[in-house]
């Protein structure tokens, strides 16, 4: 009891510093939480109770840390008490000038956080202080790392997309934007800074109701279009009224109408004109952005106590709840008018057959084991294709190469010389299902597609194998899901359809990675890669590159990787020195990722993305 008073003394204490200022509530004892990730983004004056439980939800019980450059402790007992929800602490840090972003304290607290929540402010001290240092790599590594929750109101809001108003040279009005959209205190910035999977194109604007700011978001998305060329998106939200975005791009829209209107503005370049750019957005003349009166696509959405109206950010057309309304400006005068929804889905291109490969192409299973297809032969009547295993863990080797096993194609069915079922077969629709071995059926369950390495679109198809004495896969020790992929076969190898090897990794029987013509198209989530040999204890050749840099490198603390724009939704590999996958990180759009190392043992470690890979030293 008595460590416990001390405790909760401790945490009504403040902490001042020269360049920050730090206030607690909690427990002083971190703890690790798997946090729900989202974003939640609110117009500013007061926050909506039910938008905040949804962010601190979304903390799942962690440390909840409030970033600001103004004010003092107002969200420690609101977040930690008022609303109900467990948590483990909150902490306020106060940044009083920019030097505080360069302090290992900050940053091991923003490490350490679940859910990271921006107060208002001035969102210039937010950009000027924390961009292109530590402070906005430690928070991206969080949100892209480990899944955190961020948030943010007014200033803390404009800050989430992909551009921002910067207010560097201060605010602007609707009245001065619509008149002059080069006015100098337009600041619409695009420098990267922080990471949010749906709001790469976006612009967002807060307070829009108080007041009318339609016609500067407006401005901010024309600049968009014709200073970067983006489809230009904008998310507004009237004070009092929040947007809460899951990790699947659903928005939940917060407030309290009907007893107020609060809502929240979802704003899009109208796909459905064509060349949809401003008539007239030049410095010192009034802007038009017209196109008959359809320049932008806009839905409106009430806030509700149970947030239950919606729109999705992964198509831009989804919505529940609101209504659709064209947005328009002509000599800088805003109208609004009714519409209905954008037709702007286009649908995806039927993908042709691709059949089985070339000699040239080589299959790569665990225990380094490689297969080729060299040349044919005749059995009953029938070519079959050559299939030559070669093991260890240097270059296809053909001279000490065995003859493993003979396959033929026909009618999109593998077969194999020793069975006249077939090993594959890619015509299947979903819910058919063919037997491809004795006592053993393979169901299509859906077809989809796979970006393979070299940007080609392959047609994917889920497949679920099961013992055919069952029904389906209740109580079948023996029933898996795995993929066909055309022109590659099964990700589980080519003995897939054996039971007795068909679930065992050690028998060397999956498919780690698929090479045509020395590139690597397919490789399997876990696996090193076609192009990172083995040598020794398992150390990897390394490939350096200039497109890719790695800073600073050595480093103790935390290291920067910048790459071209072709690697977002690439995977980061950081491999040990046995050629384990220790860290794998998703690139977004962003052309930069940044990860803390302080848990990494000193040492040599490699890097691998797509093709490319080189050393990390670890202090």
């Amino acid at each position: 009891m008595r460590y416990n008073l001390l405790l909760l003394l401790f945490c009504f204490l403040t902490t001042n510093g020269q360049n920050h200022t730090s206030y607690f509530t909690g427990n002083l004892q971190d703890t690790l939480t798997n946090p729900l990730g989202g974003v939640c983004l609110m117009g500013g004056s007061t926050e909506d109770d039910n938008a905040m439980k949804w962010f601190l939800q979304r903390a799942n019980g962690g440390d909840v840390l409030v970033l600001r450059a103004s004010g003092s402790d107002g969200y420690n007992d609101y977040f930690f008490s008022d609303l109900g929800e467990t948590i483990n602490s909150v902490e306020t840090i106060v940044f009083n000038n920019a030097t505080a972003s360069n302090e290992t304290y900050i940053h091991q607290k923003i490490e350490q956080a679940e859910a990271i929540w921006f107060a208002g402010g001035d969102q210039w001290d937010y950009v000027s202080y924390w961009r292109n240092t530590a402070i906005d790599g430690l928070i991206n590594e969080a949100i892209n790392n480990r899944n955190i929750v961020i948030g943010g109101t007014s200033a803390g809001m404009a800050i989430q997309g992909g551009f921002y108003f910067s207010a560097q040279y201060g605010t602007v009005t609707s009245e001065t934007a619509l008149a002059n959209p080069f006015d100098n205190n337009i600041t619409v910035d695009s420098t990267k800074f922080l990471s949010n999977k749906y709001l790469e194109e976006v612009v967002t604007d807060t307070h829009y109701d108080d007041p009318d700011r339609i016609g500067r978001h407006i401005t901010f998305l024309a600049r968009m279009v014709k200073d970067y060329g983006v489809q230009a998106k904008g998310i507004a939200c009237d004070e009092y009224t929040a947007v809460c975005i899951d990790t699947s791009g659903l928005a939940r829209v917060f407030g309290e109408y009907p007893d107020y209107d609060d809502n929240a503005y979802f704003i899009q370049t109208n796909c459905e004109v064509p060349d949809n750019v401003p008539e007239n957005c030049e410095s010192g003349q009034s802007l038009t952005w017209d196109k008959n009166g359809q320049a932008l696509k806009v839905y409106t959405i009430k806030g509700t106590i149970e947030g239950d109206n919606t729109f999705d950010l992964s198509d831009w057309q989804t919505a529940v709840g609101g209504t659709w309304n064209t947005w328009s400006v002509n000599q800088g005068v805003v109208f609004n008018n009714p519409s209905d929804e954008p037709d702007c889905m286009e649908p995806e291109p039927e993908l042709a057959y691709v059949p089985l490969s070339n000699e040239e192409d080589i299959w790569y299973h665990v225990n380094f084991t490689q297969y080729k297809m060299l040349g044919d032969t005749l059995i009953d009547g029938l070519t079959y294709r050559k299939v030559f295993g070669s093991e260890g863990d240097s270059s296809f080797n053909q001279s000490t190469a065995t003859l493993r096993l003979f396959i033929r194609e026909e009618n999109k069915q593998w077969f194999t010389s020793s069975s006249e079922l077939p090993l594959l077969s890619f015509d299947l629709n979903p819910g058919e299902e063919i037997e491809i071995a004795e006592n053993l059926l393979a169901k299509s369950l859906y077809i989809d597609s796979v970006l393979l390495g070299n940007g080609e679109q392959r047609r994917r198809h889920h497949i679920e194998i099961r013992e055919s004495i069952f029904a389906d896969c209740s109580g079948n020790f023996n029933c898996y899901q795995t993929e066909w992929i055309e022109g590659i076969g099964s990700v589980e190898g080519f003995y897939h359809s054996n039971p007795d090897l068909y679930y065992s990794y050690e028998d060397g029987n999956l498919l780690l990675c698929y090479e045509s013509e020395s590139e690597s198209l397919y490789t399997r989530w876990d696996s090193i890669g076609c192009n990172m040999k083995k040598i020794g204890v398992g150390l990897l050749e390394v490939n350096t590159v200039e497109e890719i840099s790695v800073s600073p490198n050595p480093t103790n603390n935390f290291v920067t990787f910048k790459y071209p724009v072709e690697a977002a939704q690439k995977d980061l590999l950081i491999y040990n020195a046995l050629g384990q996958v220790i860290k794998r990180i998703r690139l977004s759009a962003n052309q930069q990722v940044s990860f803390s190392v302080r848990a990494l043992d000193s040492g040599i470690y490699y890097w691998q993305l797509g093709q490319q890979s080189g050393k990390l030293m670890v202090e």
